[in-house]
C-alpha cells in the first residue's frame, strides 16, 4: 500500500462520529435517504431482477451480504451488485456537482445489514 493510500486508510479507521462536523453528518444523511428512495423506487430494475435471478440459490459464504428491499442473503459481491443496481438505476442519487458519493453505499448497507451494524445518523445535531 501506498504512503497516501495507507494515510487515507489510517485516517478514515480512526475517525470517530463525534468528531464529523453537522454539515458532513446532514450531507450524509441526505446521501443515504436519497440512495434509500432510489433503492426502492427501482427494487423491481432490469438489472436488480437479472442479478438476483443470476445470484439465486448462491451460498452466502464467509462474506454475506444482504439485498435492499428483498432481504436476500447472497455473497457480498451479488449483494452488492444488486443493491448498487437499485440505486442507481434512476440515476436519481446524490445531488452533488462532479460525481456520486454514495457509489459505495450499495456495498456498504450489503454489508451492514447482516452485521447488525447501527448508527446515530438519525438523531439531530
Amino acid at each position: 500500500m501506498d504512503s497516501i493510500t495507507s494515510k487515507l486508510a489510517e485516517y478514515a479507521r480512526s475517525a470517530t462520529f463525534d468528531e464529523l462536523t453537522s454539515e458532513a453528518v446532514h450531507a450524509a444523511v441526505q446521501r443515504l435517504i436519497d440512495s434509500l428512495g432510489c433503492a426502492v423506487g427501482a427494487h423491481d430494475c432490469e438489472p436488480a431482477l437479472i442479478g438476483r435471478r443470476l445470484s439465486s440459490g448462491q451460498t452466502p459464504g464467509r462474506y454475506a451480504g444482504r439485498v435492499l428491499c428483498f432481504g436476500d442473503q447472497l455473497p457480498a459481491e451479488a449483494a452488492t451488485f444488486i443493491n448498487s443496481a437499485m440505486i442507481r438505476n434512476f440515476d436519481f442519487n446524490d445531488r452533488y456537482p462532479g460525481g456520486h458519493p454514495s457509489d459505495c453505499l450499495g456495498a456498504l448497507l450489503a454489508l451492514a445489514a447482516l452485521r447488525r451494524l447501527t448508527a446515530n445518523i438519525f438523531l439531530p445535531v
